[in-house]
């Protein structure tokens, strides 16, 4: 029992310290999915580290793919004072994630403006993300 309540407070530990960051797209290209089905790939990362924890990746209705082993870092900087945010998906054996913009006068552009928008899924679907990832756990 007592091993039982440390494993559930360890998790809940990491749990704490962890963030998460959900980004949300649609598919342009793909062999294997059609275009115009939505992308949304959520990981949970060590937010010093980037290291990420786990993941799911979602495209439409029929396909989910959840794990620890194999995502990758989440490379992001979204202080506006800095002349640019971007926000990556780096090393990862499944995604690549980017979206980078310059941020004039300290303001985001909408989301059709970053200079940088792309993802790719298993290197063989691509498409573009519709909205600014959701970041949850950053101080």
């Amino acid at each position: 029992m007592r091993t039982l309540l440390l494993s559930i407070l360890l998790a809940a530990v990491s749990a704490i310290q962890a963030a998460t960051i959900t980004f949300t797209g649609v598919v342009d290209k793909s062999s294997q999915f059609s275009v115009g089905d939505v992308f949304t790939a959520t990981f949970q990362f060590d937010p010093h580290k980037g290291r990420v924890i786990r993941y799911l990746i979602t495209v439409g209705n029929e396909f989910s793919l959840s794990g620890t082993k194999g995502g990758g870092m989440i490379a992001l900087d979204n202080n506006l004072a800095h002349g640019s945010v971007y926000y990556q998906v780096i090393n990862s054996d499944l995604t690549e994630i980017t979206l980078q913009a310059a941020t004039p006068n300290g303001v985001i552009p909408p989301i059709d403006q970053f200079n940088l928008n792309d993802f790719s899924l298993f290197a063989s679907t691509f498409g573009h993300l519709t909205s600014l990832p959701i970041i949850q756990g950053l101080k």
